[in-house]
């Protein structure tokens, strides 16, 4: 027979989204979080230069997806352009 403790060790967790997009933006501070390590002055420093260098990809991220989206759609016109030309049309 097993007993209460153990059947709720068991049991399936539910994870709120908020949780997961926590989880997504750092796992390190959602493993702290979740395991109640206390928010110390040192620790919010570290948190709030966490929070900079992630804004700082998040920028680089989107400046490579803007930049690759770009260079699909010159490639696209590149090719129109040169199948029209080929086809004597332009």
């Amino acid at each position: 027979m097993t007993s209460m403790n153990e059947h709720s060790e068991n049991a399936t967790r539910i994870i709120p989204a908020s949780e997961i997009s926590q989880y997504e933006f750092c796992n390190v501070a959602w493993e702290m979080d979740r395991a109640g390590v206390p928010h110390s002055t040192q620790s919010s420093v570290r948190m709030r230069r966490g929070i900079t260098k992630h804004q700082k990809k998040e920028r680089q991220f989107r400046y490579a997806r803007a930049l690759s989206i770009s260079m699909v759609i010159l490639m696209a016109i590149l090719i129109i352009t040169t199948v029209l030309m080929l086809a004597g049309l332009v």
